[in-house]
């Protein structure tokens, strides 16, 4: 029998009954906005310290099927754990531009400039899980041109449901302006 280890990215637990390959993340770049925004829903003072949050934690962010996660042993789960806590204690710093797709994304410029409208969707949205995405869109937006480390980006058009897919070290990252 192999010790579970992280090691690597994709780690061989042994199971009851049959192996299963998990993709253990590395870091928060390894992990979506929707992830984390799934994982949230289920964060209340009612799941704190129950074995469903850790099992609902291995499944979602390791992209497993409840079953599976059900067969693993008690020991790995809870090393899972431990290691996706310690990647969510991490400190984080702001990720002026990342790519998405093929489109690649840059930080409000200037904060003090944002449009009352942009404002007001950061203001509604920022810190609340649910909705995080649409404050990403104020935040981050399509780079029309960039030269080196200079970028303008688009204007702001309302919401983008394809952030839901950033990294999430680009969220937390964003989030050291703002007090939430």
């Amino acid at each position: 029998m192999l010790p579970f280890s992280f090691y690597t990215k994709h780690q061989l637990i042994y199971c009851i009954n049959m192996k299963v390959e998990i993709n253990v993340p590395d870091s928060l770049k390894e992990i979506t906005l929707d992830q984390y925004q799934r994982f949230e829903k289920l964060n209340t003072e009612e799941n704190k310290e129950s074995t469903f949050l850790l099992q609902k934690m291995v499944e979602i962010f390791c992209n497993l099927n409840l079953k599976d996660v059900a067969n693993i042993k008690y020991k790995s789960v809870q090393e899972i754990v431990v290691h996706l806590n310690k990647i969510f204690d991490q400190k984080h710093s702001l990720v002026p531009t990342f790519t998405l797709g093929n489109v690649e994304y840059g930080f409000i410029p200037v904060l003090d400039d944002m449009s009352l409208g942009e404002f007001i969707d950061l203001d509604e949205n920022l810190g609340k899980w649910d909705n995080m995405h649409k404050a990403m869109s104020v935040l981050y937006r399509p780079i029309k041109f960039k030269k080196d480390k200079k970028y303008n980006i688009e204007e702001y058009d309302g919401m983008n449901d394809k952030l839901k897919y950033m990294p999430l070290d680009i969220v937390f990252g964003s989030m050291v302006f703002f007090i939430i």
